[in-house]
């Protein structure tokens, strides 16, 4: 199931002030029901989905109510699951807004959703939004490339398409939701068609010599600083096409290079270098580690292009990781803690003629819980030659991590990491996705800040090489 949301991540959200939480009601009925229909409901950070979805019962008729607590204008994703399928039959998008009711008639077979009641034209274009953008893949660039020969067949698909929601966009009466709702329209209609020649260059379809393209991405103007979008877009593009561009430096990393040929104008080097930072803030917060390697070039050339100073500490931090985690570095100090709650420092888990491998994981961790047999079998294997097998658990709540480790009975080493807001470790490594493997050689310097997992064969090799020095 996708749970990507859809527009109002594109930052509608500052259409609605923040208010006192008010009841917003969608009242449903699904024709041709199954009685064992049941809705699956996710609004990003409500209290009721925090721990995944939302289970909604269809009662025998059919007939359902979403009734939420909210303080501005969110929105839900619904998911349709009939009988004992594993998978969703369809999912469809709903505004829910304070102290408003919202009606839903959905047809299963064709799928299709009909609002009414409290300004149902937004969740028509929320819904169309969802499905078109960003639950399909007809507008991704990648699929157009492949589909549309020509850019002009590229335009004609894509704005038939967006077309269809601005007519949606044009019966809104909150003429600010419009407005925005537009201009996030505006957005995909730049990002599909300047991607769609970006595309076209991976393919090895060269553009420069299609004339309706370089018109189109040519008429920017560089140097203003509202049009800092369309020269990002420009950016990659132009890196696209001159894939060689500042070689061997990495991709984003040339792209700002270039912009300080592109463009005299500092606003604009600052928005535009902004637009990448943001870019990675945003990912990291779903668990990208931006503090890793490939990043390198980007965040120098961002302090060399950029005089704003709203991302340096970001950025400085960075780079500061990412030396960190260079192979040979020696390890960041930082406390953990063992069944007991006896603390001891990292470093002396570390070194003395011993390949270390570690494991950050969680008990709430399903992908991590899934390489707990591997981890165990290659502590098996490797038992009484000059390697350790570590897991150090990120779980917060200490209790539950006890229970786990009590019950399982590993044949390795487990520790806790007893602060994690104030682990020099946990933020100098960026451990903000788990599982993450880290491998030490037998000096105790650093070798692989993200190893291989030990379900991946690729771990033997390397933990064999270091033992073989």
């Amino acid at each position: 199931m996708n749970k990507a949301l859809s527009f109002l991540s594109m930052g509608m959200l500052a259409l609605s002030l923040p208010t006192m939480a008010q009841t917003s009601t969608v009242n449903g009925k699904i024709a041709k029901y199954q009685t064992t229909d049941t809705l699956l409901v996710y609004i990003e950070g409500h209290e009721k989905c925090q721990n995944g979805y939302d289970t909604i019962k269809v009662d025998k008729k059919g007939r359902f109510t979403l009734s939420y607590d909210v303080n501005e204008m969110s929105e839900a994703l619904v998911f349709v699951k009939s009988g004992n399928k594993p998978e969703p039959t369809a999912a469809f998008c709903v505004l829910l807004q304070p102290n408003k009711t919202l009606n839903a008639d959905i047809k299963l077979n064709p799928f299709k959703v009909t609002y009414t009641g409290d300004e149902p034209e937004k969740s028509t274009y929320a819904n169309m939004y969802y499905n078109t953008i960003s639950n399909s893949y007809n507008l991704v660039p990648d699929s157009m490339a492949v589909k549309h020969a020509t850019f002009n067949d590229a335009k004609t698909y894509v704005n038939a398409e967006l077309g269809k929601m601005e007519a949606v966009i044009k019966t809104i009466s909150d003429k600010e939701f419009a407005t925005q709702a537009q201009a996030a329209i505006n957005d995909q209609r730049e990002s599909a068609l300047v991607g769609y020649g970006i595309s076209r260059e991976k393919m090895g379809k060269t553009m420069v010599n299609e004339s309706d393209y370089m018109s189109y991405i040519g008429d920017i103007d560089k140097n203003d600083t509202l049009q800092a979008a369309k020269i990002y877009n420009y950016l990659e593009w132009y890196y696209a096409a001159h894939p060689s561009l500042y070689t061997p430096m990495q991709a984003d990393g040339a792209k700002l290079k270039y912009l300080a040929e592109y463009t005299q104008n500092q606003d604009v080097r600052n928005k535009v270098a902004n637009i990448y930072i943001m870019n990675l803030m945003f990912l990291a917060n779903w668990g990208l580690d931006t503090s890793s390697e490939e990043y390198k070039d980007l965040y120098e050339q961002y302090l060399k292009v950029s005089t704003d100073t709203t991302y340096t500490a970001f950025v400085k931090e960075s780079l500061k990781n990412i030396a960190a985690k260079a192979q040979g570095q020696d390890a960041i100090e930082f406390t953990i803690a063992d069944v007991d709650g006896k603390e001891l420092q990292f470093t002396s888990l570390l070194g003395n003629g011993k390949v270390t491998y570690i494991d950050f994981w969680a008990t709430w961790c399903g992908p991590c819980k899934r390489e707990i047999p591997y981890l165990a079998k290659l502590a098996e294997e490797y038992e009484g030659k000059n390697i350790r097998v570590v897991s150090i658990s990120i779980d917060t709540d200490k209790k539950a991590w006890v229970k786990k480790v009590n019950e399982d009975n590993p044949k390795w080493e487990q520790y806790i990491v007893p602060d994690l807001s104030n682990s020099p470790g946990i933020s100098g490594y960026g451990i903000n996705s788990i599982p993450r493997f880290m491998l030490f050689d037998t000096n105790g310097k650093l070798f692989k800040s993200t190893a291989p997992r030990p379900s991946d064969p690729e771990i033997k090799v390397l933990i064999d090489n270091l033992l073989s020095k």
